[in-house]
């Protein structure tokens, strides 16, 4: 288990993750395990909002000269 430890200025949290890394908790220092929070979802996770980010800038890039798509684009209601 990975166990990290940071200071901010109120509380002192102990970060760990029972997976390597891929879901991080962090508790109150000196708490008991059963007390921690999850702060972070898994890495997939953070990789694919990763990769829809990069495909959205990437069609927004081909817009630019694509003018059907820049049209499609601006009537798309997100």
């Amino acid at each position: 288990m990975s166990d990290y430890r940071y200071h901010d200025a109120d509380q002192a949290y102990v970060y760990e993750s029972p997976d390597g890394g891929e879901t991080i908790y962090r508790r109150r220092k000196n708490q008991p395990t059963d007390t921690r929070e999850m702060i972070q979802v898994t890495i997939e996770s953070h990789h694919v909002r990763h990769q829809r980010a990069k495909l959205w800038m990437n069609i927004q890039q081909q817009a630019k000269t694509d003018s059907e798509l820049k049209d499609l684009l601006d009537r798309v209601e997100v």
